[in-house]
């Protein structure tokens, strides 16, 4: 056995051996740590302890455990204790919680602090349509000696420990802007672990403000742009936008908190992964929760901050009552309270107004809480126009403001405790643009710097934006809140909400009924079995009543009691609905002759069932064993036509097929067409076929001009060798086509005529002309067995002979058609050549100069005498 796993084993055997169970009171749960999987572990590995956990009936959370990490910072884990949330009985279980590490986690101890186990009785009361937590009462912890559970990571060497992000730099890209634009601020940080958010803090004229960057989510912030993170070093830049109505001066940066991740995952389960913590810059180092902070004077001041310039709009101002009354001096608990306020908004459009608390002037400290129930406010606008709602947005009016009084609420004068007004840049139509974002710099409506809010508390009045807020001196003529009172009388007697009918089928109807959490509401049915899951759904809370008969009634009855223990009841009649309809019956065509058909048809027990044919007659035949069939009878041969069938379940519901359409069987198609050949000239072509009188044709010839008679066909019109091609289709009165294969036919060609004669001209020593007279429309060549024949005109000229020499020589006719003729050979010869003299040579001198003459007949110059 390795030591590693030995020491986890004993730890595990003495943790588990020396505690016993704690005793716990008999009306709260309790928990008790028996075991650790292991008190030292390598980096990497995944510790578990064991968990003994007492309920008692109500909704158990979970537990959570906290760790001290050896740098001593806090770090959270969690465990469900029953999946369900919801214990019915008095219960002891064992659970586990595993906590992954990994390589790159801090070698040393990490201790266990704390532990609690959160209970819905004991801790707190959850609205889940409102979203808030009311009544936190506290944690039910119990003590026990948490040292034995600690564990320690063992220091591999490796020297992955991740550190967290640090700024490398930071400023504006600008130094002055113009009012609606933005200032980038530029950001750069380094180090090995993830970064997950940036939030940048500014002081402005207007009051503080901060910028938050999610970085995780790679830019898809809308305050976050551009943003890299190669090598572990971020690159990004956050747009600080303004309105066109900011204030304008300095804007400077006071304050920058980084939030790093120690690994790249992410996970809602316990992993280490999720540890890290922030990193904060002050302009002058202090210390936060006993960390000294980073100093922002390490960056040149210059760029932390921005110029807004002045365009002349003066201060924001944050929107004024001038008027504030209610309609009525009284009011009954549980109803609606409709308070009259008048508003100035100056440059910027009023978004809402809400009352969100009543303080009452009993002297014992008490609260109202308004609008809690699900209920949506409405403010009307009544001047200067009346509407339904105070949008589209103006920048002065006056409206009235809904106000729901719980019914929680004890009877006495009650003042405002809280009074708030939004205010913003955008033009807003409706109720859902307040949560859009302003088209101008991308920037949520409600928040800066489009968006603020006019905010009194219980006498304390601030100018709220982003994620802070100053304070507000009264203005003129200003009407404290405090002094507008209103009498709340008792609620009226406790009513159930009306039950609705959401959903209802055969076996099951869903139900729903307006919720509130005024009251405590449980329903009963009396059939079928009720389900409550807790499901809500735009404010209702719905159940569902299962296990029931189709078509049968039932009533649901709703039994609610308020906090006061007064009970109301509502109920419903209802009756499920039919069941579903039966599918139309599967029908298949078996077979076809010319007069009938037959189906086969699947039949379902406890069903009727009918057919009807549009012709002939229909009938249901057959039996279980040997299957089911419809027969149709008294059908046409190849007429169109169709049945329907259709089923009635118990209830008289039917469901018929759609019609079935089919044929009788049809008789054989036509035998295919057969052309025969007759006679054929150079303008006409001839054939005949079969025509019967029970069937249609259709001849289709490419060229002339065609006539039919009786089966006799005349193709006229044509040029001599034209192709022409030919297809007959016959059709039968059923539609039933054959079309026979196609004919190829081919126009004569006219004959040659008699090839002319050839004629001698002229017979030369070294040459041979020949005469012949030319044919009209043919062509005339022309081959002689010596020389070189050429021919035009009529005249044939051989050339290149030798005197007295044999030629024979032949004359081809030929057509345009290929046709050709060719003559006899013709037999000639070529003149011959005269005879030539002999020369002879003579010498003759004169003096001492002498010439050689060479002729016929030579003789000497003059002068010259021959030697």
């Amino acid at each position: 056995m390795r030591v590693k796993g030995f020491i986890a084993l004993l730890t595990s055997l003495l943790v588990g051996a020396t505690f016993s169970p704690v005793s716990a009171a008999a009306d709260l749960p309790s928990f008790e740590i028996k075991s650790v999987s292991s008190t030292m572990i390598d980096p990497g590995d995944t510790i578990t302890w064991k968990i003994q956990v007492n309920l008692v009936p109500g909704w158990v959370k979970g537990i959570n455990l906290t760790l001290i990490d050896p740098r001593g910072q806090e770090r959270s884990l969690f465990v469900e204790v029953d999946k369900t949330y919801e214990v019915r009985e008095k219960k002891t279980v064992n659970i586990e919680l595993s906590l992954k590490t990994h390589d790159y986690d801090l070698a040393g101890k990490y201790r266990l602090s704390r532990a609690y186990l959160s209970n819905t009785t004991e801790v707190m009361y959850y609205d889940p349509i409102n979203g808030k937590d009311y009544a936190n009462k506290g944690f039910n912890a119990f003590p026990q000696n948490f040292n034995l559970f600690d564990f320690t990571i063992r220091d591999a060497g490796s020297g992955k420990q991740k550190t967290p992000q640090f700024l490398e730099s930071i400023g504006f890209s600008k130094n002055q802007v113009n009012p609606g634009s933005s200032a980038k601020l530029e950001l750069k940080t380094s180090g090995t672990g993830t970064l997950v958010y940036t939030n940048v803090w500014l002081t402005t004229p207007d009051g503080p403000i901060s910028i938050y960057c999610d970085a995780v989510n790679k830019g898809y912030s809308s305050s976050c742009e551009m943003i890299s993170s190669a090598g572990g070093k971020y690159e990004f830049s956050m747009p600080i936008w303004t309105a066109e109505d900011s204030t304008a001066g300095t804007y400077r940066i006071t304050q920058v908190s980084l939030g790093y991740r120690n690994g790249e995952s992410y996970s809602s389960a316990n992993d280490t992964a999720n540890w890290g913590g922030n990193i904060d810059y002050f302009e002058t180092e202090t210390e936060v929760n006993g960390v000294k902070t980073q100093s922002l004077r390490q960056f040149p001041q210059n760029g932390l901050s921005f110029t807004l310039l002045d365009a002349g709009q003066g201060a924001a101002q944050s929107p004024i009552w001038s008027e504030l009354a209610w309609k009525t001096k009284s009011v009954q608990a549980g109803t609606t309270a409709t308070l009259i306020v008048t508003v100035n908004g100056f440059n910027r459009s009023l978004g809402n107004i809400f009352v969100p608390m009543l303080f009452a002037l009993s002297g014992k400290n008490e609260f109202a809480y308004t609008n809690q129930n699900g209920q949506e406010q409405a403010v009307r606008q009544i001047k200067p126009n009346m509407g339904k709602t105070m949008l589209p947005a103006t920048k002065s009016g006056t409206f009235e403001v809904d106000v729901y009084i719980p019914r929680s609420a004890n009877p006495g004068n009650y003042s405002i405790g809280q009074l708030t007004i939004l205010s913003t840049s955008c033009q807003l139509l409706n109720m859902k643009d307040i949560s859009s974002v302003n088209l101008i710099n991308g920037q949520n409506c409600q928040t800066w710097p489009n968006g603020s809010h006019t905010n009194f508390y219980m006498g304390n009045l601030t100018k709220d934006f982003g994620s802070a807020g100053i304070s507000m001196t009264p203005w003129k003529g200003y009407i404290n809140p405090l002094s507008v009172q209103i009498e709340v009388t008792a609620a009226a007697p406790l009513q159930a909400p009306k039950i609705e009918e959401l959903d209802n089928s055969s076996n099951s109807i869903s139900y729903g009924y307006q919720y509130s959490n005024e009251q405590t509401c449980s329903a009963t049915s009396s059939s079928g079995d009720l389900v409550d899951e807790n499901m809500y759904t735009d404010g209702f809370r719905i159940f569902k009543v299962n296990s029931l008969s189709p078509n049968s009634d039932i009533t649901v009855k709703l039994t609610c009691m308020d906090s006061t223990g007064a009970k109301a009841e509502s109920s419903i009649n209802s009756k499920t609905a039919k069941p579903i309809p039966p599918a139309s019956p599967k029908i298949t065509l078996d077979g076809v002759t010319s007069d009938s058909a037959l189906f086969s048809i699947a039949i379902r027990e406890g069903f009727k069932y009918s057919i009807k044919s549009e012709t002939g007659e229909a009938r249901i035949t057959g039996s279980k064993e040997t299957g089911y069939k419809v027969e149709v009878t008294g059908l046409k041969a190849g007429i169109k036509t169709f049945l329907v069938a259709t089923i009635t379940d118990s209830f008289g519901q039917s469901t018929s097929t759609d019609p079935i359409y089919f044929s009788a069987a049809l008789p054989p198609a036509p035998a295919k067409p057969v052309i025969t050949a007759g006679k054929v000239t150079t303008t006409r072509i001839e054939f005949k076929y079969e025509k019967l009188p029970n069937l249609d044709y259709e001849l289709s010839v490419s060229e002339g001009y065609v006539s039919d008679l009786k089966g006799s066909v005349t193709i006229s019109g044509l040029s001599p060798n034209t192709t022409v091609l030919a297809s007959l289709k016959a059709t039968d009165q059923f539609g039933q086509s054959t079309t026979s294969d196609e004919y190829l036919f081919k126009s004569a060609i006219p004959e040659l005529p008699m090839i002319p004669a050839l004629l001698l001209t002229k017979a030369a020593i070294d040459s041979i002309t020949l005469r012949f007279t030319p044919r009209s429309g043919m062509n005339f060549s022309a081959k002689a067995s010596r020389g070189v024949a050429t021919i035009s005109d009529g005249s044939i000229y051989i050339t290149g002979l030798s005197p007295n020499e044999k030629v024979e020589v032949i004359l081809i006719m030929s057509d345009g058609y290929g046709q050709q003729k060719i003559s006899e050979p013709y037999k000639y010869t070529t003149a011959q050549a005269p005879k030539v003299a002999t020369k002879t040579t003579i010498t003759c001198v004169k003096g001492k100069t002498s010439k050689v003459i060479t002729a016929i007949n030579p003789t000497c110059p003059t002068g010259y005498t021959k030697k």
